[in-house]
């Protein structure tokens, strides 16, 4: 596992795995998702210290991780396709397959933006992207 939840090597080392499936360009609608998270410190997380916010773009172009790096602040609306959201502890539970990420979503938890029938149309891919994050 590399160094720690949400630094630089443990991002690169998500994107390396997500670039790593040689079906997933077959199976990726053709295009660029542009995908924003963001973690607030929630006084649990050891991450994100609690009042603090932590912003990570997410490029996915034709199946392939070409961006996945910290940011400095949010993106506006028109700048990406999909906004995660929610308490840095619950998408560390996430990622180390302590809760399901869908049912997060479901119980409001994690808030979800953007065009959900594209996310319902490619659940599959996008499941798949889930778990490598829950893999590391």
């Amino acid at each position: 596992m590399a160094d720690e939840v949400f630094s630089q090597p443990w991002l690169d080392q998500w994107a390396g795995l997500i670039n790593a499936d040689a079906s997933l360009p077959e199976r990726a609608p053709e295009g660029m998702w542009r995908i924003y998270m963001r973690a607030e410190g929630d006084g649990i997380s050891p991450y994100v210290p609690s009042g603090e916010v932590m912003h990570l773009m997410i490029h996915i172009e034709d199946g392939r991780c070409t961006r996945l790096e910290h940011a400095d602040a949010p993106p506006g609306p028109r700048d990406l396709d999909f906004r995660f959201s929610g308490p840095a502890s619950v998408f560390e539970e996430v990622a180390a397959g302590l809760r399901d990420p869908v049912e997060a979503g479901l119980q409001g938890h994690i808030k979800i933006a953007g065009d959900m029938a594209f996310l319902l149309r490619h659940a599959e891919l996008t499941q798949e992207i889930v778990d490598l994050f829950m893999s590391k």
